[in-house]
């Protein structure tokens, strides 16, 4: 017998003219919502992990190229001894083009060179512009405190040099 609100019980379940709220429908709704609030947390973690790996790439490639280009500066300083304008020179033409020349400082040491004294060339670039993410640039750069001026107070920034020395003998 059934009664106006109910459906007949088919082996212990409710039928689907109950007006009693489906427990397995309520259940995939809360599954669905637990594995939406997990891909968030799983995606933002993922995503923050991909963006580091690329910005420590861009950096290490870029270290890469200027530990060669004063590596290659020094080979030249000791095969030809050349002057030091034709030392930058030729660093400048090695550099490829992601390596702004206007940024990197180069000093080579000492100014005359004999042969069997050692010869080197080091060079210091300025990276704030390899630097693409800010959030893994604060990892790579140093604080810089600029003093206080009449106009402005005393602040502190971010400095990304990259300094690298090689150093060869002269033939």
């Amino acid at each position: 017998m059934t009664t106006k609100n109910s459906c007949p019980n088919v082996s212990g379940r409710w039928g689907t003219c109950s007006t009693r709220p489906s427990l397995a429908r309520s259940s995939s709704v809360r599954r669905r919502g637990a594995a939406l609030v997990e891909f968030a947390l799983i995606a933002t973690m993922f995503l923050t992990m991909l963006l580091g790996m690329i910005q420590f790439g861009i950096y290490q490639s870029t270290t890469n190229t200027l530990w060669n280009l004063s590596r290659e500066g020094a080979r030249f300083a000791t095969v030809s001894n050349p002057s030091d304008a034709a030392i930058v020179d030729h660093i400048r033409q090695s550099a490829p083009p992601n390596v702004d020349m206007s940024k990197m400082a180069i000093a080579i040491t000492p100014a005359t060179r004999t042969s069997g004294q050692p010869v080197e060339v080091r060079l210091t670039y300025n990276m704030g512009d390899k630097i693409i993410f800010p959030f893994v640039g604060a990892f790579l750069g140093k604080d810089r405190t600029i003093p206080a001026t009449p106009t402005n107070g005393e602040t502190t920034v971010k400095e990304y040099n990259y300094s690298t020395v090689s150093t060869m003998r002269v033939e």
